[in-house]
């Protein structure tokens, strides 16, 4: 099994250290301050600070955020480089160090697909290295699941799980008041985050950016001025909880609702969320930006348009897309429970194919696409080259398919 405490040491041993890359990852999981980057080799090595290489795959890309790594001026033409990489490392010295290196070989390992990284990408002569991060964080988190026996009892019609709704974010408060709204709440265990609830939803109201004029009223109804208690099995949530769900937990309600990371802008980014009912073997709504749950699709994952209206994941608008998903659960409420055993049962080929897919053939797809995306961003960085260019990389210590065929092994 690819342990995510050692995904990035790995990494590196098999695919940057042979070609002197160096690494830098957040040593502080979900962070995106410059100062929790720290180097994977130890300083000793004599690096050639021309090949670098930043993580940034565990958060969604904004270019505010990736500016607090990179010192970039804002390009002026298309053949002048940007300048230096900030980094700390404190492997060896016993107070940080910051080092800084020139430009030639900057590698931007991420999670993302998005026109937003694109131009990051391009503006700065980065060179995307894209892979399914969350896809190997899901299968170390939840490993031990696939040798428990399936549950198939529930308890209600669905559950969702909503800690942050600050930001962009914050539709789940949308999501949360329109269940409210529609008289839903007590068909589902929904979670929200207890701490200075009203608090932060008096914030939230007051967001310029994401929350429609419509949605602060609709909010300001349902939520306020006493927040609901939802609680499914702990009072105060944390980021952590998605790394130790219990089966008994995910089994709980018969649908999940899936509310992800990304909703309001236009990314393909999914996280370790959409796979909690996978490895439930339970059917899902998933409230994430649009085309979100094609993206999953295309990773061989089924989803339930024979049994639900999967439109929303064509829907642009954030309300409507959250309307269409709380019709569906409304339509869903209206049926029996003898209907719903039996919608339950049809699925059951649906639900055992994901769970199996995931635990075995989604490993080797997210391996082969992470070695493969590494091969061919090298290819494009040498391409119109010459081998006897100083700036030539020779990358043909590096046995591409012995490295997928380590990799799918550590894995199983």
């Amino acid at each position: 099994m690819l342990s995510l405490d050692s995904f990035y040491k790995i990494i590196s041993k098999n695919l940057l250290e042979p070609i002197e890359c160096e690494g830098h990852f957040f040593k502080v999981f979900g962070s995106k301050n410059p100062l929790d980057l720290d180097c994977i080799w130890d300083q000793t090595h004599g690096i050639d600070s021309h090949k670098c290489l930043v993580f940034y795959d565990q958060e969604p890309i904004y270019k505010d955020e990736v500016q607090k790594i990179y010192h970039l001026p804002q390009p002026v033409g298309q053949n002048e480089s940007w300048d230096m990489l900030y980094c700390i490392h404190t492997s060896v010295h016993e107070s940080a160090k910051i080092n800084y290196f020139s430009n030639k070989f900057y590698i931007f390992a991420n999670s993302e697909i998005s026109d937003e990284k694109n131009k990051i990408l391009k503006d700065y002569f980065l060179l995307d290295w894209y892979y399914f991060f969350h896809g190997f964080a899901a299968l170390d988190w939840y490993n031990n699941i696939q040798y428990l026996p399936h549950i198939k009892t529930y308890t209600k019609l669905f559950i969702t799980f909503n800690n942050l709704i600050n930001g962009n974010r914050n539709y789940r408060l949308v999501f949360l008041a329109q269940l409210i709204e529609n008289n839903l709440q007590d068909l589902g265990h929904i979670s929200l985050n207890q701490v200075d609830t009203t608090k932060k939803i008096k914030i939230e109201l007051s967001d310029k950016k994401y929350l429609s004029a419509a949605s602060k009223k609709l909010i300001y109804k349902n939520l306020l001025p006493t927040p609901p208690k939802f609680i499914i099995d702990h009072k105060f949530t944390t980021g952590k909880l998605s790394a130790n769900d219990e089966l008994d937990t995910l089994s709980l309600g018969l649908f999940h609702i899936v509310t992800e990371t990304i909703f309001y802008e236009n990314k393909l980014h999914l996280t370790e969320k959409i796979f909690k009912p996978i490895v439930a073997r339970r059917p899902f709504l998933l409230l994430a930006a649009a085309g979100n749950l094609k993206y999953l699709k295309k990773y061989g994952f089924l989803t339930f348009d024979k049994w639900i209206d999967e439109s929303y994941d064509d829907e642009i608008d954030p309300d409507k897309r959250i309307l269409k998903v709380v019709g569906e659960i409304k339509r869903l409420s209206n049926l029996s429970k003898t209907e719903l055993d039996k919608l339950y049962e049809e699925m059951q080929p649906t639900l055992e194919h994901n769970f199996k897919w995931f635990y075995k053939d989604f490993k080797k797809i997210i391996i082969t696409e992470l070695v493969d995306n590494f091969e061919i961003l090298l290819k494009k960085y040498n391409l119109n080259k010459s081998k006897f260019s100083p700036d030539y990389l020779d990358y043909s210590v590096l046995n591409f398919e012995d490295i997928k065929k380590r990799l799918t092994l550590t894995c199983n």
